[in-house]
């Protein structure tokens, strides 16, 4: 064989190999940017086409070595192989760009509707801002709890109108409601004009009917026993979201409650007299 020969065959199979190299790279677990498929493609095209050109003006049979019948011959072959490459294209780019998006959207949609157990959903857009730094309203020593307390900021758009929710305990399954805290007492949402634009706000949720009386609080025993894990549940304007207090959440606050209560920072004490020795 002629150099030229040598030279458009091996320039033909580099276009076949570069029109499915994608296609190699995926049975070795490797992916191709879609643009960088699509370059490769063309390049593969182009050297077939330039390939078919060199076979076409000087290797064909006595048949085809007048000018017109090659020249249509090779623009009949380039029709063939740019129209087949494109379909290659397109058929391959739909399988890596779009089945993946496919897997995604049914993934996130049903971790959505289905969250794990035990897993504290977080919501993507969530209309305020909340904060959990001191959950339990508390006193003492010795600890005595009268319920949950959130504060919150209206992050959204526009004002919350309606306003819901409950605590759930998760060792009994009790709920007790929400109240939102107005001048410092506590009141059912419907009887507020709903939270403005950036407002901030507080909520309250009592452990009991008279928990906020110092006769119903409940002690450190009872509470964990009832309330060593529960769930916040809140609802503003439709958005729903939840929010888990553990077992280890709850005991890291008491933890740091009793640490400022008893003080157990060192320091000087003055020395008591003894009453024997005055007497003496």
């Amino acid at each position: 064989m002629q150099r030229q020969e040598y030279f458009s065959l091996g320039l033909a199979l580099l276009g076949i190999v570069l029109n499915f190299i994608d296609r190699l790279l995926a049975k070795l677990d490797m992916t191709v940017p879609p643009f960088i498929s699509m370059f490769l493609a063309w390049l593969g095209v182009i050297a077939i086409v330039v390939a078919a050109g060199l076979f076409g003006f000087g290797l064909w049979p006595p048949l085809l070595q007048n000018r017109w019948p090659r020249v249509m011959f090779v623009v009949i072959a380039a029709a063939i192989i740019f129209g087949s490459g494109d379909l290659l294209r397109t058929r391959y780019i739909n399988e890596t760009s779009q089945r993946p998006q496919s897997a995604v959207a049914s993934m996130s949609a049903s971790t959505e509707a289905a969250p794990m157990p035990g897993a504290t959903p977080t919501p993507v857009r969530s209309p305020a801002k909340w904060g959990f730094d001191s959950f339990l309203a508390m006193s003492g020593p010795p600890l005595r709890f009268s319920g949950f307390q959130a504060w919150g900021t209206n992050v959204s758009p526009s004002p919350i109108s309606r306003v819901s929710g409950f605590v759930r305990s998760n060792l009994t399954n009790e709920t007790f409601p929400l109240f939102m805290v107005v001048n410092g007492l506590p009141l059912p949402p419907d009887e507020t004009r709903g939270i403005p634009l950036g407002a901030r706000f507080n909520i309250a949720v009592p452990f009991g009917p008279n928990t906020y009386s110092s006769e119903g609080m409940l002690d450190e025993d009872t509470f964990l026993r009832k309330f060593g894990d529960f769930t916040f549940v809140v609802e503003l304007d439709g958005h729903r979201e939840e929010h888990r207090f553990t077992w280890d959440r709850i005991q890291t606050l008491l933890s740091d409650f009793k640490r400022r209560a008893y003080d157990t920072t060192p320091a000087v004490t003055k020395k008591e007299k003894n009453p024997d020795a005055a007497t003496h």
